[in-house]
């Protein structure tokens, strides 16, 4: 579950644009496609009295476009001075000196109060942050328009899709945001329903893709993709050979790769009754292109991030198999192990659809695994130092599993544990149990985080039909 150290993805993103004096900052630097950049214009619905502001603004493409199509005054806020000097320079070729400006600032230190219109294609985590912020600084009937990422809790007006992609508008109301989903400029919802950062449009199209089925063993293995929160999301799909109307499991493995319980969903694909498998690669296991790294030196909330991107990627999974025809949608199972059984702990606290949950080797506080006596987590800290330590943790505890197994909705828990699982102590393990408000099944094996003790998968494929039946309550 918890690897070698991982190289600053950051870092790589800022040698390859080949940019010496660039600066690390919260988000990359990934420009907005021109049709992309159009369509946020419109979504804005830009008038010719509006200010417009830029948040990370880039190579200052954004700002220029708007004061090209629509005569207004924009300026861009970007924290690399490299990329304020390449604005200035393609404001002055287009001959918008003057017009289109730009600003060498951190985004929250920028008094957004002129704004009229604010932009921005940021990160996840970068955007609730800055959500009181725009609350506590624009006007009323400000537009705030995002490529790719929501802001949590906060309702978007309207949302548009581009193929693979999304744009979010929200419109400042006049006092602050209440029971409709919004928030207020003094309290953060996410604060209070901890299950609100994994919210997501459901109705999105999923726009799923699967190469040719292979044969395996008398059923099918079929590698396909999926639109999740923040981009494609890679998995496999494991069906019987007969045709019927089936229940099935979805898969999370120690780390996010599919392929560890791939022979386990050939096993289940062959049982009686027969139960469909869909096998997901978490964001760090993806392709080139699709993946995204932990990486816990980031100042920022990166990883957390991931945890968010993970789960709701995982609902988006359950929308698929519910929108088969040769699955019961009224019959789905979880099953995760490690940072899955994590994931699979908060879904026991906000997804309804789930008929059963397997959790193995999950514990309760990933804050509290990162301040353990492991040799890397202890290194990692020293890297880190105490006050960027510190903000890594209240960052990442907003998804620890414990917050979210004390909302338990009361679907059945099958837990798993080693015995001498050095990452996740007896304690811990009972702690992350006891959350749960009425008494589950827990197994201990003899076994490390593994846990592949051949018992172990005996149990799960038990503990499933058991579940997954018509009948079951």
């Amino acid at each position: 579950m918890l690897r070698r150290s991982v190289t600053l993805g950051f870092a790589i993103a800022a040698a390859l644009c080949a940019q010496p004096d660039r600066q690390f900052t919260d988000v990359p630097d990934v420009p907005t496609p021109p049709n992309v950049v159009d369509a946020m214009l419109d979504l804005a619905d830009i008038k010719p009295a509006d200010v417009l502001i830029d948040l990370g603004s880039g190579d200052g493409r954004i700002v220029i476009a708007a004061c090209k199509r629509f005569g207004i005054r924009a300026t861009g806020v970007e924290i690399d001075p490299s990329l304020v000097r390449q604005s200035e320079t393609l404001a002055r070729q287009e001959g918008l000196a003057g017009i289109a400006t730009f600003v060498q600032a951190d985004l929250f230190g920028y008094d957004l109060r002129p704004a009229s219109v604010v932009t921005m294609f940021l990160t996840p985590g970068v955007n609730l942050r800055l959500r009181s912020k725009l609350l506590r600084e624009l006007r009323p009937g400000t537009r705030i328009v995002s490529h790719r990422f929501d802001m949590g809790s906060w309702t978007p007006t309207k949302t548009v899709q581009l193929a693979d992609d999304r744009i979010f508008l929200w419109v400042v109301p006049a006092n602050g945001l209440g029971a409709s989903g919004a928030a207020s400029a003094h309290a953060e919802p996410a604060a209070e329903n901890p299950a609100s950062m994994f919210s997501y449009d459901s109705a999105a199209p999923l726009n799923a893709r699967s190469e040719e089925p292979e044969q395996a063993g008398g059923s099918y293995v079929t590698a396909l993709s999926y639109s999740g929160a923040l981009g494609p999301v890679s998995a496999a799909l494991v069906t019987p050979a007969r045709n019927g109307k089936y229940p099935a499991a979805i898969f999370a493995a120690d780390y996010g790769r599919r392929d560890e319980f791939l022979p386990e969903a050939l096993l289940l694909a062959r049982a009686s009754p027969p139960i469909v498998s869909l096998l997901i690669d978490a964001p760090p296991e993806r392709p080139v292109g699709w993946r995204r790294s932990f990486n816990s030196l980031s100042d920022s909330d990166n990883d957390r991030d991931i945890h968010i991107q993970a789960v709701i990627d995982i609902r988006r999974g359950i929308d698929l198999l519910a929108a088969r025809s040769d699955v019961d949608a009224s019959r789905i199972a979880y099953v995760g192990h490690g940072y899955g059984a994590n994931w699979g702990a908060i879904l026991s606290g906000i997804e309804l659809r789930l008929r059963a949950f397997v959790l193995v080797a999950g514990f309760p506080s990933l804050a509290e695994l990162m301040e353990s006596d492991d040799p890397d987590m202890a290194n990692m800290r020293f890297s880190m130092g105490s006050e960027r330590f510190a903000r890594y943790l209240a960052s990442v505890s907003a998804v620890d599993p414990e917050r979210f197994t004390r909302l338990w909705l009361g679907a059945p828990i099958l837990f798993q544990f080693g015995r001498f699982d050095r990452f996740v102590p007896r304690a811990a393990a009972e702690r992350l149990t006891h959350l749960i408000p009425r008494p589950q099944k827990v197994v201990f094996y003899d076994a490390g985080h593994s846990v592949n003790d051949p018992r172990a998968m005996a149990d799960r494929a038990e503990f499933l039909a058991r579940c997954l039946r018509r009948d079951a309550p």
